[in-house]
């Protein structure tokens, strides 16, 4: 038997050596689709996003062949496009029809029949893409297939809306774009855009100012890829709005090593023709007016150099009586002036002054490196005196366009997020801060905000019945999460007051809800706070003194047992008036 046995592994053996046959199986892909999809792409490094809703797809092609048709159809409702924090894109009902050449030896894909229609834009797309390793390479020509100005008008938010249909318009379009080259980790395609407006205008038929005289003349060129090889030139843009006219120009050269611009802005904007010229949504208000008349010419390195006289710079920007209101925003946003001027070495806020709601905001002060912002990404830095009788933070604390949430629980905030890109310092006055059911009274003191955080100095507010004083840093470089490291001095906080703002103060010392009287502390805390702007108790860390006077605890259930057990009735409510130093590491709860 163990003979046989023997035999029988060897030939199991033998047989697991030889090579097993080639499979004969193949499947044929003849259609597939993805419906009713959102999709988003977030590029961080080239500053490009998009996203798509209620996205539909469908495909048809024999995936088994080399060499085939691949035949498509794409819609979504709502196309957004952001590049360089710019929105370029918004709300965009999108169609693409598309037969591809497929070569998928070579990963070479090649646009046949095909026209891709953004809102009332119909674009027709030739060329190819080609993948045959990680690299993209593409050649790619793009180009307006109705020369109507009515069709890019339908790209414009404001003016594409229900009763478009009904709109009278005139003047021509010409648009032609191009991408050439290979796109990587290192490299970017070339890419260029020509874009003429001669002689639009458009008039709603139920409203009685029309748009005159559109001019516009615009070419965008790149023929390697190399950003600071990018060349704008927006020779021309006229409009009449009404009777009031508006021009502007712009040339910029190598915009990333040392951006040589040259630009003219002039004309006025009368808010209140704006209903009637277009048909806003019901409930929305708008008036007041803008006047512009504003220059610069020169390289960004004379202002980086401080060589001012070799850039010339000014002019204006004034905003009079505006006024902005909205079924979304009823609180409405109320702006009685708003006065700029420029010069090569900043941007001056004369004035500003403002109403929000029940919020009232007065500031001056002004800013530096305005176009290294907007050209190198580099960080905006300023200095602002900013005053108000009142200010509710609520109210601009808006998601989705909605009515600030009335809550009363401190459980419902959202982390109040610290920009990166700003080196600012602001000199506060505030008579009345609110933040939910958070108040503070005769807010004053230096803010400056840097590299994602606010350092607070002497900042000082009475709140609770008391005061503090306040100083230290609040960070939010880390997602979701606020780093504080804070030094406060509190007098004579009410204890009730406290537990009702705070619940974090019921959580780690609940006998402060049974206790009436005041405090007073002098000490440090560091930790972090949540999205919701509690403290993470497992964080915190610190110390300092905190004394109590005129403190009676009631009601407190330790107590009324101990009362019980004892039979002293005076253990039921305390008086008390005590002095703790303390010495805190990692609250658990």
């Amino acid at each position: 038997m163990e003979e046989r046995i023997g035999i029988l592994q060897k030939q199991i053996a033998v047989k697991a050596e030889e090579p097993a046959a080639p499979s004969k199986f193949n499947v044929a892909l003849k259609s597939y689709e993805i419906n009713e999809s959102r999709i988003s792409y977030d590029d961080a490094s080239l500053g490009f996003t998009m996203t798509m809703d209620d996205f539909t797809h469908q495909g048809m092609g024999d995936f088994t062949q080399d060499l085939f048709i691949l035949s498509t159809n794409t819609n979504a409702t709502a196309t957004n496009l952001w590049y360089g924090g710019v929105k370029y894109m918004h709300q965009v009902r999108t169609n693409l029809k598309a037969d591809l050449d497929m070569d998928m030896q070579n990963m070479k894909f090649t646009f046949k029949e095909n026209e891709l229609q953004l809102n009332e834009l119909f674009i027709g797309l030739d060329g190819w893409l080609a993948m045959p390793k990680e690299d993209i390479n593409m050649d790619l020509n793009i180009s307006a297939r109705k020369n109507d100005f009515r069709n890019f008008l339908s790209m414009i938010p404001g003016v594409y809306k229900e009763g478009f249909k009904d709109l009278k318009s005139g003047g021509t379009l010409e648009l032609k774009a191009f991408v050439k080259g290979t796109y990587n980790e290192q490299k970017m395609p070339g890419f260029g855009l020509n874009l003429k407006v001669v002689n639009g205008q458009f008039q709603y038929p139920s409203l009685p100012v029309a748009v005159n005289n559109v001019q516009l003349d615009l070419q965008v060129n790149n023929p390697d890829g190399v950003p600071d090889h990018t060349t704008i030139d927006l020779k021309r843009l006229h409009v009449e709005l009404g009777k009031e006219p508006f021009d502007a120009k712009l040339s910029v050269r190598t915009p990333v090593s040392d951006a040589n611009i040259n630009a003219t802005v002039k004309g006025s904007v009368n808010f209140a023709n704006l209903n009637k010229i277009v048909p806003l949504e019901q409930g929305t208000t708008i008036r007041g007016t803008m006047n512009a008349d504003l220059s610069m010419a020169g390289r960004m390195s004379a202002i980086e150099q401080q060589r001012y006289e070799e850039f010339n710079a000014g002019g204006s920007i004034v905003l009079n009586n505006f006024n902005y209101s909205s079924k979304d925003y009823q609180q409405g946003f109320d702006l009685k002036e708003c006065r700029l001027t420029f010069n090569p070495q900043h941007i001056e806020l004369n004035n500003f002054d403002a109403r929000m709601g029940k919020s009232d905001i007065q500031a001056n002060g002004k800013l530096d490196n305005l176009l290294a912002y907007f050209f190198k990404k580099e960080i905006l830095k300023g200095s602002l005196n900013l005053m108000s009788n009142n200010l509710d933070l609520s109210e601009f604390n808006t998601q989705d366009g909605a009515t600030p949430a009335t809550a009363k629980d401190t459980s419902a905030m959202t982390l109040i997020e610290v920009p990166g890109n700003l080196d600012f310092t602001v000199n506060a006055s505030v008579g009345k801060l609110s933040y939910d059911n958070v108040i503070l009274d005769n807010l004053s003191g230096k803010v400056v905000i840097r590299d994602q955080a606010m350092n607070m100095e002497n900042l000082s507010f009475t709140t609770l019945s008391g005061v503090m004083k306040l100083s230290g840093i609040y960070a939010t470089r880390e997602r979701k999460k606020a780093d504080i490291a804070l030094n406060m001095d509190i007098s004579g906080f009410d204890i009730q007051q406290t537990v009702k703002t705070f619940n974090t103060v019921k959580k780690m010392a609940p006998i402060a809800e049974r206790a009436n009287g005041r405090f007073s502390s002098n000490f440090t805390m560091n930790g972090k706070l949540d999205e919701h702007m509690q403290p993470d108790l497992n964080t915190l860390s610190g110390g300092g003194k905190l004394s109590t006077a005129n403190v009676t605890i009631s009601n407190f259930g330790p107590m009324l047992k101990i009362a019980e057990v004892l039979k002293m009735d005076q253990f039921k409510e305390l008086d008390e008036q005590c002095e703790y130093f303390l010495q805190f590491r990692e609250w658990t709860c």
